[in-house]
């Protein structure tokens, strides 16, 4: 069965577009058991969708994560495995936005590096990449070594 690991809700300016309750109302209707809600940045979006689920499909598996920007390098998006996972996540996330404009978080690879070794937890997350990151998978796979994953996309735009 698909599920979708990447949605945006409107708390990802001008990228997201519907509220995540939206979503998980959506994916009900069409017969799905999960759904993946990543803003950029943040997990904005993930107390609305839980919302939905206590109230009507508590069976519903909400895959909590973010994409999270990179300096100078493509984002990645971050999927949680467990508790230990989510904690490292709110951390990279604060550290993302410490001290920078608002909407403007990012961390550089050396952090990235750094927390997820000098933090627990790193083992809990899930690291997937979008086609464009494909070189900085060798960089990548040093922090997260069998957690990471490619996405691959077919475009049927004839090339």
């Amino acid at each position: 069965m698909y599920v979708e690991l990447f949605c945006r809700s409107n708390f990802s300016f001008l990228r997201g577009a519907s509220d995540s309750r939206d979503y998980i109302r959506r994916a009900l209707e069409q017969g799905m058991t999960a759904l993946g809600i990543t803003d950029i940045n943040g997990v904005y979006g993930l107390p609305r969708a839980y919302e939905v689920i206590r109230d009507f499909a508590p069976d519903f598996k909400l895959i909590c994560g973010a994409e999270l920007k990179l300096q100078n390098h493509p984002s990645v998006f971050l999927l949680v495995k467990n508790r230990a996972g989510w904690g490292l996540l709110c951390r990279l996330l604060t550290v993302a936005a410490a001290g920078k404009e608002k909407g403007q978080g990012f961390l550089t690879f050396d952090e990235l590096k750094f927390l997820s070794r000098r933090f627990p937890g790193a083992d809990g997350l899930i690291c997937v990449l979008k086609n464009e990151a494909n070189n900085d998978v060798a960089r990548l796979r040093l922090v997260f070594q069998d957690r990471l994953y490619l996405s691959l996309c077919r475009y049927l735009d004839g090339l």
